[in-house]
C-alpha cells in the first residue's frame, strides 16, 4: 500500500504538496479545515471521510466498523497513494496504520514497534 501519514495542520507541507495522491483519509468527527478543503480540491484529490471519535485510554474507542471500513478504503488501490491523518496523527492514525500493516502480514512485534516509535 502506498501510505502517507500526517497531522492536520501539515497537509499543505512542501513535502505533502510534492506528492500525486488520489485521496485524504481524515479520521476526525470535527468537520475538515477549510485551508486543505481547498488544497485538495485544487488538487483532485477525494476526501474519504471517517468519523472516528478519540481513542485514548482508559474510556474511549474507536468504532471497530468505522476501523474497518478506513483501513478497506486505505488498502484499495484506486485511493491510492493516499494520506491518512487525524488531527495530530498519531492516536487514530496510529491504530489505522497498525491495521493495514496486520492486514498486509507484518508481524505484531514490528507493528507495535512501528506505532510506538512513530506515533
Amino acid at each position: 500500500a502506498h501510505v502517507h501519514v500526517c497531522a492536520r495542520d501539515n497537509i499543505q507541507s512542501m513535502y505533502w504538496s510534492s506528492l500525486t495522491s488520489r485521496s485524504v483519509i481524515y479520521l476526525c468527527e470535527e468537520e475538515y479545515p477549510p485551508a486543505n478543503l481547498d488544497f485538495i480540491r485544487k488538487n483532485g484529490i477525494q476526501l474519504l471521510n471517517f468519523a472516528a471519535t478519540g481513542n485514548k485510554e482508559p474510556f474511549n474507542h474507536m468504532s471497530p466498523e468505522i476501523v474497518r471500513n478506513a483501513v478497506e478504503a486505505a488498502l484499495n488501490p484506486e485511493n491510492q497513494p493516499l494520506l491518512i491523518h487525524c488531527n495530530q496523527g498519531k492516536h487514530r492514525t496510529g491504530c489505522v496504520i497498525g491495521c493495514i500493516r496486520k492486514r498486509m502480514h507484518w508481524s505484531l512485534a514490528s507493528i507495535f514497534n512501528g506505532v510506538v516509535k512513530k506515533y
